[in-house]
């Protein structure tokens, strides 16, 4: 009776080894495969470009920023930014970038 047992000891033991790897793997592939879509999906952000472009619809929002002291001066500055929102190839990419400076 004792030496059929060691057998069915190693096939469960066999067992557990190939669930294991089998678990493995398929962790090792789903986070492959999220880190991919994501990449795919994502936003692309760039600065201080601007797309010039006449055949692409770009939707550009203009940002007049919080006006700051110039020390030493009795003026005002603050920037002028831009920030394009257009679709490129598959994916939609986002741009900004500082156009003019407004002194008052």
């Amino acid at each position: 009776m004792s030496r059929f047992r060691f057998p069915s000891l190693l096939t469960a033991i066999r067992a557990i080894i190939i669930l294991l790897c089998g678990l493995m793997t398929f962790s090792i592939l789903g986070y492959a495969a999220y880190r991919i879509y994501q990449e795919l999906f994502r936003e692309r952000h760039v600065g201080d470009i601007v797309n010039l472009e006449p055949d692409s619809d770009v939707q550009v929002k203009f940002n007049l920023v919080l006006f700051e002291v110039i020390r030493g001066t009795p003026y005002l500055m603050a920037t002028i930014s831009s920030q394009q929102n257009y679709r490129q190839s598959y994916y939609e990419k986002e741009a900004a970038s500082i156009r003019n400076f407004f002194i008052f």
